[in-house]
């Protein structure tokens, strides 16, 4: 019987599987949580505006990750005399 700081091998394996099952549920606690949120501000952010304010202030944001073309769609603009 190998006895390692008073833990036996059998000690080791639970704690690694337990330590394997909290990381899998932690961070899929963390993603649901993160996607609500997510989804809640956008949400929010999009209460009472017009359709494409949202994507308007994302291109108003001009970070340069975004500024790669195919990333956001053009910009429309209308040339009209009216």
């Amino acid at each position: 019987m190998i006895v390692l700081a008073g833990l036996e091998l059998d000690d080791f394996l639970v704690l690694g599987v337990m330590a394997a099952v909290l990381m899998i549920v932690a961070s899929l606690l963390v993603f649901v949580l993160g996607t609500l949120g997510a989804i809640l501000a956008v949400l929010k952010g999009k209460r009472g505006k017009p359709p494409g304010a949202l994507l308007h202030w994302v291109h108003d944001l001009e970070l340069p990750f975004l500024q790669l073309p195919g990333v956001l769609p053009a910009r429309e603009l209308i040339y009209s005399p009216w």
